[in-house]
């Protein structure tokens, strides 16, 4: 479940992890004073503790750290359903590019390099809790209209049904919504746009959200013209799935070079573009549908929709990375990378298979 901000006077819960004692207490004291709760951890594993028994509201995180570092520490917390939604503010004195840019593809949300300043601290913890309850609103809001939308239905059904004569034929009382429950061999995708919320954060309102629909018309046409299946397509990414699992490889890779060819134009004019991380995983899979009249929601529950999010979350920005499955089943792509990585749940590491990042364009 996730975690809802605290609501009294716009005050957070934040943790503060740092070893070393001078940086907590100064961070402690900046945002004590801009009237959050705070709490420290001074080591990566005290700090994994922390989070996962009360996960705050957000977190300010240093990077070099005796044991588990900061990158490991929020590739952790991404691993957990309990803490993946915790907003993760690097602070170091690292300032190199390729310090940064490991901060955020561990799943970082922002930056902040030492010494810093005490309104720069403040802004952008602002920032990124603002971001956090515009996110809760939206979900709350999608679940409230998906939960009006079937009272909607059943009234509308008991409504029908009440005026209907006793002797009507069945024929002309509407069914109830059905449910249908199998267990398919699917081949699951998963996506997701690198950077968004500070896309979201930085850009113009208007450009981002018409360059966002562009790119999700874009990736939507793409897929079912691969014959699958969408589950849910949204700005948190998109779920769909395969039945066979050489088409479903064929459709990942075709969506990688749609999406690449779709950057590599905008570029060239300026406008906005989107780095999209993908995974591909085959298995068996509770698939349940339930249609009625006005919709159909579907539920995926097993091994390959679980691996296909972890390795969208852990790839690289703009490349695919597919487990040994549907690898085999599009006869062992000779372009594909062999890679070793952990999944949660698993006690063993797992092999993937990567489609590195399209560079060049004929």
């Amino acid at each position: 479940m996730r975690r809802q901000v605290s609501r009294r006077s716009e005050q957070a819960d934040i943790l503060i992890v740092d070893d070393h004692p001078t940086s907590r207490a100064l961070l402690s004291a900046i945002l004590t004073e801009d009237g959050h709760h705070v709490r420290t951890a001074a080591t990566g594993d005290e700090a994994v503790r922390t989070a996962v028994s009360t996960p705050p509201d957000l977190m300010l995180l240093d990077v070099n750290m005796p044991g588990k570092n900061g990158y490991d520490v929020c590739r952790t917390l991404q691993g957990e359903s309990s803490t993946e939604s915790i907003p993760i503010i690097f602070i170091s004195a690292l300032d190199a590019i390729g310090d940064k840019v490991m901060a955020f593809e561990a799943g970082g949300a922002d930056y902040i390099t030492k010494p810093f300043q005490v309104r720069e601290v403040c802004a952008r913890v602002r920032t990124q809790l603002a971001l956090r309850r515009a996110r809760i609103a939206l979900h709350e809001a999608e679940h409230e209209l998906a939960e009006r939308d079937r009272q909607i239905d059943e009234m509308r059904f008991a409504l029908q049904t009440q005026d209907s004569p006793a002797s009507a034929p069945a024929s002309q009382i509407p069914p109830p919504p059905q449910t249908t429950v199998t267990r398919p061999v699917l081949t699951v995708i998963a996506t997701g746009i690198h950077g968004l919320t500070r896309l979201a954060e930085e850009t113009n309102p208007e450009e981002f959200v018409s360059s966002l629909h562009q790119y999700l018309a874009l990736n939507a046409a793409s897929l079912t013209a691969h014959q699958a299946e969408i589950k849910r397509l949204d700005c948190d990414g998109i779920v769909a799935f395969f039945k066979d699992a050489a088409v479903g490889y064929t459709g990942a890779a075709a969506l990688q070079r749609d999406i690449a060819v779709w950057n590599h134009a905008r570029e060239s004019t300026q406008k906005m573009t989107f780095s999209t991380r993908i995974g591909v995983a085959t298995g068996p899979t509770l698939l349940a549908e339930s249609k009625s009249r006005h919709r159909r929601e579907i539920l995926l529950i097993g091994d390959a929709p679980r691996v296909a999010m972890r390795f969208q979350a852990d790839a690289r920005p703009g490349s695919v990375l597919l487990d040994s499955t549907t690898y085999n089943a599009a006869g062992q792509p000779a372009e594909a990378r062999h890679i070793a990585m952990r999944v949660r749940g698993k006690t063993e590491m797992v092999r993937a298979h990567e489609l590195p990042p399209i560079r060049h364009f004929k």
